[in-house]
């Protein structure tokens, strides 16, 4: 097989489903899901594939917050890889493979493309934070999945707690750019808490 019949096959299958094709990438949106499978050819003869997504909404705010330039991938932003869903290896199909780009399809059709299904909507993000049962510790400080937390609670209107989030105490040795990260948030997260008292009708990010 050689590498544009991968390519062919694997356009084949899924353009049918929504994915546009990318040079080597497939992507489809779904309100605010964005969903991407990639496929990379290896020097050595084999294809790879790894599938991301993202939520559009949270990230929009998020490189808000930082001024990030809309072509900067974020920490919210999930992949895993195909061979993994398969049998929890990295997986390459080998281009001389007979039948090797079906293969590979029927994988993904069959394990990966239900991987898109465990997208987390911003309640399903916050629930294992709502779930705990003592106060968040240095060992929760994680500012790129504090700030995500944050961004899902403000988007609720859970202001609240957006700020009890980002008051999760951080390690005696934390980066200094991980603090300045978690001041960043919580200075983004005042000010548009107090436009909302302003603007009682205001909903939403801003």
């Amino acid at each position: 097989m050689t590498r544009i019949n991968y390519a062919r096959v694997i356009d084949k299958a899924l353009k049918p489903l929504g994915f546009d094709r990318d040079a080597d990438d497939w992507i489809r949106i779904r309100g605010d899901r964005w969903e991407c499978v990639n496929r990379y050819s290896s020097w050595l003869g084999g294809v790879h594939v790894t599938l991301s997504m993202k939520d559009l909404e949270t990230q929009r705010v998020y490189r808000s917050i930082f001024h990030l330039p809309d072509d900067l991938a974020w920490g919210g932003y999930l992949d895993e890889d195909l061979g993994v869903l398969v049998n929890g290896r990295q997986g390459f199909w080998m281009q001389d493979t007979p039948n090797g780009a079906q293969d590979l399809v029927d994988k993904l059709l069959t394990f990966g493309l239900p991987w898109f299904e465990t997208f987390q909507t911003p309640e399903q993000v916050v629930a294992p934070w709502r779930a705990r049962t003592d106060p968040p510790t240095y060992r929760a400080f994680n500012p790129t999945w504090l700030i995500t937390y944050m961004i899902c609670f403000y988007r609720l209107g859970d202001l609240e707690a957006a700020r009890e989030v980002l008051r999760t105490p951080a390690p005696r040795l934390a980066p200094p750019k991980s603090l300045e990260a978690i001041a960043r948030a919580s200075a983004w997260l005042e000010a548009r808490i107090a436009a909302k008292a302003q603007m009682p009708g205001l909903k939403g990010p801003a």
